[in-house]
């Protein structure tokens, strides 16, 4: 993953992620409405912070590893993120410092292992993900995972994930897909179209459309049903209670 940098924004914000860690707490993702996101709970993890410069420079131990994880800017554009666990190297990569924002160690995918989420701030936040993979050791970035913002694991099964993402009209309109991934890559297999914006509503009904991926090629889709979306979603807020129970309770049409 390769992108570009500002080292005095670098420093404030990792300054900030340090401060919450080193605190065992940390604010849950901001969605448009707020909501909470999973993470290895405090009894799961031990911290020891140190800034060096500017320098992040972390050791955490989960229930089946510990990590060392740094972060270190190699000019004005470019920083070196390193993982060991142990004496073995499990992680070295070069990423980008600007919007960086309150990186992540979450256990992801539910493994017993920690993982790295790292969230870019912008109109739209950006997201890459790097999980830990027990038979080498090693922590491998998720190919295609930035298609996927604000991804949640489903509860009825851990094999897959839905995301989320403003379509516009005030976040009204919205889109999520829910895809699996497998062997480090993301594969979508279905697709939300939540079209809630009242502005002329005779020529632009609000409805929620609902599609299923066509075999490997993602660019294709057929039309699974179409909802109303008042009836579904009468408020703003009860968007996010319609996602987790559809996903949830039908991600098998999709398979």
């Amino acid at each position: 993953m390769k992108i570009y940098a500002n080292p005095m924004k670098f420093t404030f914000l990792l300054t900030t992620a340090i401060l919450l860690l080193a605190g065992c707490q940390r604010n849950p993702k901001q969605y448009p409405t707020t909501r909470p996101t999973e993470t290895l709970s405090i009894a799961d993890i031990k911290l020891h912070d140190s800034i060096e410069g500017l320098s992040l420079d972390t050791i955490f131990t989960s229930g089946k590893q510990t990590l060392h994880i740094q972060a270190k800017p190699i000019n004005n554009n470019l920083v070196c993120l390193t993982a060991t666990t142990g004496t073995f190297p499990a992680l070295n990569d070069t990423v980008s410092g600007i919007g960086l924002a309150n990186p992540e160690f979450p256990d992801f995918n539910k493994d017993g292992h920690p993982d790295i989420l790292l969230t870019y701030t912008g109109k739209n936040n950006t997201y890459f993900l790097y999980l830990f993979d027990p038979k080498t050791n090693k922590l491998i970035s998720v190919d295609g995972f930035i298609n996927y913002p604000n991804a949640i694991q489903l509860k009825s099964n851990p094999l897959y994930y839905y995301s989320y993402q403003s379509e516009g009209c005030s976040d009204l309109n919205w889109g999520s897909d829910l895809f699996r991934i497998t062997n480090f890559r993301t594969c979508k297999i279905g697709h939300m179209y939540g079209k809630g914006c009242d502005f002329n509503v005779l020529e632009n009904p609000q409805l929620i459309g609902i599609y299923k991926t066509n075999g490997n090629n993602e660019q294709t889709e057929t039309i699974i049903e179409k909802l109303p979306y008042r009836k579904f979603i009468p408020h703003k807020e009860d968007k996010w209670d319609f996602l987790e129970k559809y996903w949830n309770n039908n991600y098998h049409k999709f398979k």
